[in-house]
């Protein structure tokens, strides 16, 4: 084995849970390597997020003060649910910093970018524009990765690859029965650009102030025809631009809308809600990605002989009833860089059985676990009912309609 191609830790992916990972690991004086197939962290996630930042909270991280020490757009100070049927539309939104703590708006590309360069300048060593194609194994164990530049080694190997999990799916860790594809989201974001000042207008906010909005939208009837997309949406306040999108089950917008997801986007910037907040901006960004919501039962597998795996690719995220999939992201790099040092202050190896004690129970005793448990079913719900998307703003709407005549868009 090379030593110049030997690290203790290989991370891959830049996204929160590896990044989470290498800040952590930046204090232990490894030599660590995060390999990410973009030109930087967060160049391939181009849109923005909620982003959860409790764990980067921890002084284990970066402390209280990382919002400060960071590229956030705005402190999230206000959260909404909306549901619109294409024409009316009627909600209610919570406004309180304190409820919303360790909360900001981002924009991937820049914040992920700039997490990277505090942990490059921590000592932590990226390898972008290279992706990892393989894992490397000696016997049962990994000892590191195949990328499209050559062998990688390393003692552990964390796998915090983000949404789709292409590799871990090749390697065999997805945990899906024979037959079962999983449960998998289109998502299909845009950024829009809009003066500050306007944005603060719109959404009742102060200077540096943000707000987050999600939708259910009901679902369209077409020629007599219900068109079953089931399908969620969101508006995003950064500091000089919104970020909106959708969010449907893939096999739906494959079978009712033939895939055809900038036709689809088109169709939600008309809708009379959104041509009000976003009137007078200008698109600078679009883009459709792939998002697992396997959910709990379809968890992958957490940990192999010389192997952590961590991230969205695990499952392990929250699409109901807000989005959140950087904070459990995020804590399962924190618990990766917590388990390294206890593993190594007990002169340990990093076995399947140090790891499940170490790493794997932590996740499993966190909120974020049992939060994914409470709501087992709702991946299989959200892709199959015929009342939630349609029955459910009915009778909301239905029931706001009086007040439609005094004011178009209701807030409390």
């Amino acid at each position: 084995m090379d030593k110049q191609t030997k690290r203790d830790v290989i991370v891959v992916g830049a996204g929160a849970a590896g990044l989470s990972a290498a800040l952590h690991l930046s204090q232990q004086n490894l030599r660590v390597t995060v390999v990410d197939g973009a030109v930087h962290p967060g160049a391939e996630n181009w849109s923005g997020c909620v982003y959860f930042g409790e764990n980067l909270a921890s002084e284990e991280l970066l402390g209280p003060q990382w919002m400060q020490e960071t590229a956030i757009e705005r402190t999230l100070v206000s959260r909404g649910v909306y549901m619109t049927n294409g024409v009316d539309a009627a909600g209610i939104s919570y406004k309180n910093p304190q409820t919303f703590k360790n909360c900001a708006t981002v924009l991937r590309p820049v914040f992920d970018h700039d997490l990277g360069e505090i942990a490059r300048a921590r000592g932590i060593e990226f390898m972008n524009r290279t992706s990892v194609v393989g894992l490397l194994r000696e016997g049962k164990k990994v000892i590191g990765v195949a990328t499209e530049k050559g062998p990688l080694y390393a003692d552990l190997v964390f796998l915090a690859e983000g949404d789709a999990g292409h590799l871990l799916q090749r390697e065999g860790y997805s945990n899906n029965a024979p037959g079962d594809k999983g449960h998998y989201l289109q998502g299909i974001k845009e950024t829009i650009q809009l003066a500050p000042h306007v944005i603060e207008e719109r959404f009742q906010l102060n200077k540096d102030e943000g707000a987050a909005y999600e939708m259910i939208i009901r679902n369209a009837r077409i020629g007599g025809k219900t068109i079953k997309l089931n399908m969620g949406a969101f508006i995003y306040t950064n500091r000089e631009s919104l970020s909106i999108g959708l969010v449907l089950p893939l096999d739906n917008l494959a079978e009712h809308f033939k895939g055809e997801h900038n036709v689809l986007m088109e169709w939600f910037k008309e809708l009379p809600i959104m041509r009000h907040w976003l009137a007078g901006g200008v698109r600078s960004a679009y883009g459709a990605k792939i998002i697992n919501a396997n959910g709990y039962k379809h968890l992958s597998q957490l940990c192999d002989e010389g192997l952590a795996i961590g991230g969205a690719c695990t499952g392990i995220g929250l699409d109901f009833p807000y989005p959140n999939f950087t904070g459990p992201a995020g804590f399962t790099g924190l618990c990766l860089g917590r388990a390294v040092k206890k593993i190594r202050e007990n002169k340990g190896e990093f076995t399947q059985a140090a790891l499940e004690e170490h790493y794997v129970q932590a996740i499993k005793n966190s909120n974020y676990f049992k939060d994914l448990e409470t709501i087992k079913d709702w991946p299989d719900y959200v892709s199959k009912t015929d009342n939630f998307f349609s029955f459910l703003p009915d009778m909301k709407l239905d029931i706001m309609h009086p007040f439609f005549r005094k004011k178009r868009f209701l807030q409390r």
